[in-house]
């Protein structure tokens, strides 16, 4: 199980800091975290003329040093435009076991 911290209200040009825990992985395993952020509730009408603010995918790979470890890891958010992002962080271990959990977060104007 993967489980995120909660993600407070951002400003544009922000670092965005993505804190997570991983229930049940042996230490020494191999992992890759995929932290993909994801506009919602964007208009039909952006999305129809191609102006919609594009998902962006970023990996992750590591390996499990400790028993109890938290992961952290930034993305800048310059370039996103204001609104509402998921942020969607899927683990993956080397067995192919995959973990995944979504948070929300407000992304405002400077």
């Amino acid at each position: 199980v993967v489980l995120v911290d909660s993600i407070r209200t951002m400003r544009q040009g922000d670092t965005l800091r993505v804190t997570y825990d991983v229930c049940g992985v042996k230490q020494g395993t191999a992992f890759t975290a995929s932290i993909t952020l994801r506009k919602i509730r964007q208009s039909r009408f952006k999305r129809a003329v191609g102006a919609a603010q594009q998902p962006i995918t970023q990996q992750f790979p590591d390996v499990w040093q400790a028993v109890r470890q938290r992961p952290s890891r930034t993305i800048v958010l310059a370039g996103f435009s204001d609104g509402d992002y998921e942020a969607d962080v899927i683990v993956l271990d080397a067995r192919g076991n995959r973990m995944q959990m979504k948070r929300e977060f407000e992304l405002r104007d400077r």
